[in-house]
């Protein structure tokens, strides 16, 4: 179809920021064209593959049972979540972003959080348990997604290439905010498309199941704290870590107690590729073939990891294991400590059958 020849908004980008900024555009008044790269069976960018969390300031469930649509009055009133304050918002935003986020767009995000989901359920998007108008010149919105690595997976749309922010940057003299060094990269099924996401498949392709095991590099070692913080915190960052293994992969491994608590939708047996043995030693010996270079040094990892957690176990009785809390099970008692810790959630992996997962990020 021709498009027509003016606007006052163009929106480049049709993934959840393009089309939240089109359809306020639009309840501002103004004449608004949106526009992709994608062919229309793409639309929606990365937005169709996320589990489509979103962090909101609330006063507890008197704010978000309104918004939901899958929690009727007995499950309501099992509910029990407290309040998450602008300043938890703003301290675990400085805590994860190292203080680099950008004070102005950091001060919108929390503060208006709220009003964003109230925003985008008025408009018809569904959530479930798991703006202010200013006259202005016409406005170009870029919503267009940035350039990957060429060594990581791509999780979602291929189509997500950067070429209008470069295009926008170079020769609009667009300006630029906030910090680029940054990216949202997670653990990834080593067996995924390269190229694209699936679209029936989703974001099922992500590994989050860390804090229950440990995740090792093809030398056989360790490289990232598996339980420094919830999962919620550390998923998107974690992947950036296995693109600076050798090899660009990881393995992740769990004894039989926690397999089960792996989730589903990730690490059943028709979406992922589990290998399984009866000992570690087997287990190693598997991995060769998958890239596994230091079959010696993984058993050692883990009979070293063995050993931390029972001198903290025998040192501190009364710990208990609770995955929905930092628990401060760890690796690290006065007697044993390992040079890289785990820090909640640390629990002996020494009961067959053992079985792992391999990891490439995206």
């Amino acid at each position: 179809m021709a498009l027509p020849s003016s606007c006052t908004v163009l929106v480049v980008g049709s993934g959840n920021a393009g089309f939240s900024a089109a359809v306020a555009a639009r309840q501002g008044a103004q004449d608004v064209i949106l526009i992709d790269q994608c062919p229309e069976s793409w639309a929606g960018g990365n937005s169709y593959f996320t589990a489509g969390a979103y962090r909101t300031v609330h006063g507890g469930k008197s704010d978000l049972l309104p918004l939901v649509n899958n929690v009727d009055e007995q499950t309501a009133e099992e509910i029990d979540i407290d309040p998450y304050t602008e300043a938890d918002f703003y301290n675990d935003l400085s805590r994860m972003c190292g203080g680099r986020s950008d004070p102005e767009l950091a001060r919108i995000l929390v503060q208006d959080s709220t009003q964003a989901i109230q925003w985008l359920a008025s408009n018809g998007i569904r959530f479930q348990l798991s703006s202010i108008a200013r006259p202005t010149k016409s406005t170009v919105a870029f919503d267009s997604g940035g350039p990957g690595w060429d060594c990581a997976k791509v999780r979602g749309t291929p189509y997500n290439t950067g070429d209008v922010l470069n295009l926008a940057i170079r020769d609009a003299g667009a300006a630029t905010a906030g910090n680029w060094s940054g990216c949202h990269s997670v653990a990834w099924d080593a067996n995924a498309p390269s190229h694209a996401g699936d679209q029936e498949i989703t974001n099922e392709f992500t590994k989050s199941g860390y804090p229950l095991g440990l995740m090792l590099n093809t030398a056989g070692k360790r490289f990232v704290d598996e339980g420094v913080d919830l999962r919620n915190f550390t998923y998107a960052k974690f992947g950036r870590a296995i693109l600076g293994q050798p090899d660009r992969m990881a393995f992740q491994v769990w004894d039989s107690r926690m397999i089960p608590w792996l989730r589903d939708e990730e690490y059943r047996e028709e979406r992922v590729e589990r290998i399984t043995a009866p000992s570690i030693t087997e287990l190693a010996s598997k991995l060769v073939p998958l890239g596994l270079r230091d079959p010696e040094e993984f058993i050692r990892t883990l009979d070293e990891y063995n050993t931390a957690v029972t001198a903290f176990q025998r040192e501190n009785p009364a710990a208990k294991w609770d995955p929905a809390i930092k628990d401060g099970l760890s690796t690290q008692s006065s007697r044993v400590k390992l040079a890289l810790p785990k820090t909640n959630w640390a629990t002996p992996l020494d009961q067959g059958p053992f079985s792992q997962c391999g990891l490439l990020a995206a």
